[in-house]
């Protein structure tokens, strides 16, 4: 540097010229990126287990009416099973009724490897609660509130929002209500519904193969699971829900005049999901 320059430049300090501001410093988060879905996850769990603690640990149960009603059928169910028989029939409602029409027997299903091991998952998580009536809908529940925060997740909101969004459709009243009036099978249907729009999304949205066999897999299990509950209305909801996620898709993709590639391997992917899904 000239003299020059260096009497130009003393000049300016001593005039009191602006000088460059330092970059603030960043603070520091509460929770550190690679926490803070784990603790989203967390709060949520807790907040179910404070909510529900008499339900799973003070020995209260819920007195609901579908739930007492087929207990009704229960003398029938066993006293065919003490005669080595399998009910075909069930005579004492609406005149009779198909045991397997009406869902209210289907026998064992122990040759179902993964419906066992679900099962088997079930009562570990459970295993602390007395009450096991309701505890398993309980962590379906937290199923579906975990299932809501992913979906919110990668559709990039951030984790205070997505839990927010997670706890409001968790505990609100339309979900709440169906435990207490014994839908049991309600909630486990319901409850594979964002997971199915997750792995619907990972499908439309990833190119690598290998990782579209898991996401595929992935979504047939779900699916599997969503059929298992046994409650026809709510599958037949939660695909006329996929169904509109599929139009919106497409129509947005055309008006953004973008490849519809991507559209196909995601419809492609639930179609083939939901083969092996009912298959299983």
């Amino acid at each position: 540097m000239s003299k020059s320059a260096v009497s130009e430049t003393k000049k300016a300090k001593k005039a009191g010229a602006p000088r460059t501001p330092m970059p603030p410093a960043e603070e520091k988060a509460l929770i550190a990126e690679p926490y803070r879905d784990v603790v989203a996850l967390l709060t949520l769990a807790a907040l179910l287990i404070l909510f529900f603690w008499e339900a799973l640990f003070g020995g209260k149960t819920f007195l609901t009416p579908d739930n007492t009603a087929s207990l009704s059928l229960q003398t029938f169910v066993n006293e065919a099973k003490e005669q080595g028989v399998f009910p075909q029939w069930i005579p004492y409602v609406f005149s009779g009724m198909p045991s397997y029409g009406s869902l209210f027997t289907t026998g064992e299903r122990t040759f179902d490897f993964l419906n066992e091991l679900w099962s088997k998952l079930l009562q570990v998580i459970t295993l602390p609660s007395s009450n096991d009536v309701s505890d398993w809908v309980i962590v379906y529940f937290f199923i579906y509130g975990a299932g809501i925060y992913t979906l919110l997740r990668i559709k990039k909101a951030l984790p205070v929002a997505a839990m927010v969004g997670a706890i409001g459709a968790t505990f609100a009243t339309l979900s709440l209500v169906w435990i207490t009036v014994g839908h049991n099978t309600k909630m486990v249907a319901i409850s594979m519904l964002p997971f199915t729009l997750v792995f619907l999304e990972r499908l439309r949205e990833e190119q690598d193969w290998k990782k579209n066999v898991f996401n595929l897999a992935a979504l047939a299990f779900v699916l599997n699971v969503q059929l298992r509950s046994t409650h026809v209305q709510m599958v037949y909801y939660a695909y006329l829900a996929v169904g509109v996620y599929f139009l919106f898709e497409l129509i947005s993709t055309l008006v953004r005049k973008e490849s519809v590639q991507p559209w196909l391997r995601s419809v492609g992917g639930f179609v083939i999901a939901v083969i092996i899904g009912a298959s299983m």
